[in-house]
């Protein structure tokens, strides 16, 4: 005869710790900061596309 394999359900309680997260103050403050940066890559790509077009009508 084969033994009746018993299986028992537990409620097993899970918390989360990251460790070195941000806080969301520091992360809002983080992603504005971020938001700034691509806006200023942005303005400098127009710039220099501006230039370009300028030297290539010179030219």
């Amino acid at each position: 005869k084969r033994k009746k394999t018993v299986t028992k359900t537990i409620d097993l309680p899970i918390t989360q710790l990251v460790v070195g997260a941000l806080s969301r103050d520091k992360l809002e403050l983080a992603t504005d900061l971020e938001k700034t940066f691509v806006a200023q890559d942005n303005q400098e790509a127009e710039r220099l596309n501006a230039k370009n077009t300028v030297e290539e009508y010179i030219y």
